[in-house]
């Protein structure tokens, strides 16, 4: 016997925006989105043809995978045709329409459709934005790439794999007039946009199987995210939106592991002099060596390297550009590994640099040595500097 299925794709059209305000007890000044000139016929109607468009070029991205390798991964920017196995939800393209209505706006798809390609380049620079992920995951020591990529899923705020983008059951979206600045503006049109969706009478199985609550009948999931909470490439300076899925249908079925990122090669690794999360020291005029993370890839013959020293006063004085012969040394594991090898270094404890002969290396920080009376022992590289010594010119 088929259950029975309440759509209430009509409900939120028939109410003006003041009536629903006067149920609830609320001013429609709490909802920004006050009643403007443009007329229903003025609104652009929403196809499932918009849920597709090409993004603007975006650069390469390269993950550091440890003793993994390291994976290159390219955004797919072609004009999007829809692919035979991905229909658009109706439910989602009526919503839309009816919102505009509601409030007398036009709304805009921020992303609608993804192909695989697209959501797995979003997953990997969400990752390179975050380089203390990557960090995380290189210390637990997978066996496996499909290992590492399956792990990072877990990460809170990753982008899955698995998104419905994928097969036509989300959508992310805004109008001009749309603020979500307050918990009641979101709580509130969240509720209206959930209402509007409609509702379903779900069995105990369909309630297992796409992972919906005992007390919830509603079709869709909405997220409301505020100003600059949520960035992303199709949203990079994080305006307010809705992100919407249709919840009762499957997944898409995660990507093949080779289908995730291209292994870079040996040749292709040795163009390389320097990579993008390689921390240096770079020699200074007072004959210290600075703690510096590189942020772009440098090749072989690049005669500068991009920079962000990690002291403040430097950042400021120098900039984000060096030449390559200011490289000291590259800050590499030690053979006998994190956490055994003594050095001589200077560390500023607020007022004046000290220095010491055996801080003890770690990955992400210095430790100084037990016989140091400090309250806190470890030392950020913010805190570090080491001293060059150069020999002596012979005279003539």
């Amino acid at each position: 016997m088929k259950h029975q299925i309440h759509h209430h794709h009509r409900w939120a059209s028939r109410l003006s925006l003041f009536v629903l305000a006067a149920v609830l007890g609320l001013q429609p000044s709490l909802l920004n989105c006050a009643p403007t000139e443009v007329r229903k016929e003025q609104l652009a109607e929403i196809t499932a043809e918009m849920f597709f468009a090409p993004l603007p070029p975006r650069g390469e991205v390269v993950i550091n995978a440890g003793d993994l390798g390291r994976y290159r991964f390219t955004a797919d920017t072609t004009t999007y045709e829809i692919p035979s196995d991905v229909r658009i939800r109706p439910a989602l393209v009526d919503l839309l329409n009816e919102l505009q209505v509601l409030f007398k706006d036009p709304v805009l798809i921020i992303s609608g459709y993804h192909s695989k390609q697209h959501q797995i380049y979003l997953w990997a620079k969400w990752l390179s934005d975050r380089p203390d992920e990557i960090k995380t995951l290189n210390r637990r020591n997978y066996g496996t790439w499909d290992a590492w990529v399956n792990a990072s899923q877990d990460l809170p705020g990753c982008p899955s794999l698995r998104s419905k983008h994928r097969n036509g059951d989300a959508v992310n979206f805004h109008w001009k007039s749309l603020s979500l600045d307050t918990a009641r503006q979101r709580e509130l049109l969240t509720w209206l946009i959930r209402k509007a969706g409609g509702t379903r009478n779900y069995t105990r199985k369909q309630r297992e199987r796409f992972g919906i609550p005992i007390d919830d009948n509603y079709l869709l999931k909405v997220n409301a995210y505020r100003r600059g909470e949520k960035d992303s490439v199709e949203n990079p300076s994080g305006i307010p939106h809705f992100y919407v899925v249709y919840r009762p249908s499957d997944k898409p079925a995660m990507p093949r592991i080779g289908d995730i990122g291209t292994r870079l090669d040996q040749q292709e690794e040795k163009e390389r002099r320097y990579r993008r999360g390689d921390i240096l020291f770079v020699e200074s005029d007072d004959d210290y060596g600075y703690l510096a993370e590189v942020t772009k890839d440098t090749r072989l013959n690049d005669p500068d390297v991009v920079i962000r020293f990690f002291r403040a006063e430097l950042r400021d004085k120098v900039g984000r550009s060096i030449s390559r012969n200011a490289i000291h040394a590259k800050r590499t594991k030690p053979e006998s590994g994190w956490g055994r090898k003594e050095i001589a270094l200077e560390y500023f404890n607020g007022e004046e640099w000290i220095p010491t002969e055996n801080a003890i290396v770690y990955e992400d920080y210095y430790l100084l040595p037990k016989s140091v009376n400090v309250d806190r022992k470890e030392l950020q590289f913010e805190q570090v500097r080491v001293p060059i010594f150069r020999p002596p010119h012979k005279s003539d």
